[in-house]
């Protein structure tokens, strides 16, 4: 199958939006974390709260992530439970981007709406 000019231009709106939204996510985690547990807050809030050391923010990834806001206390809030179910459609879209499968169009839309909510919320 031949990709055309508009499949190239949707997949690179996508990774655009895919990188804004893991980057805002992290910052969200970094500042909400740091705000209630200090600048060590990766090594002070894993061991209170999962009783285990975590890899480093900027290593972790997109499910991994999400996680963190079913995780602590000062980010349970900001997503809703529907928010949070809308979420959980970010890493197999996530996925067909890194691999180069073209998203569909409901896809393309999910992730649209994901990236106008998390960029909202930083």
């Amino acid at each position: 199958m031949h990709n055309t000019a508009s499949d190239t231009e949707l997949m690179v709106t996508a990774y655009k939006q895919l990188y804004e939204i893991e980057t805002t996510l992290r910052n969200i985690i970094k500042n909400r974390l740091t705000s209630d547990y200090g600048e060590n807050w990766f090594c002070i809030a894993p061991m209170k709260h999962m009783k285990r050391f975590i890899k480093p923010i900027d290593s972790t990834n997109l499910h991994e992530l999400l996680n963190f806001f079913n995780i602590y206390p000062s980010l349970k809030n900001i997503f809703t439970t529907k928010e949070k179910a809308y979420l959980s459609h970010l890493p197999s879209i996530r996925n067909k981007i890194a691999h180069c499968h073209k998203l569909d169009l409901q896809e393309a839309t999910i992730l649209s709406n994901l990236h106008r909510l998390i960029i909202s919320v930083q």
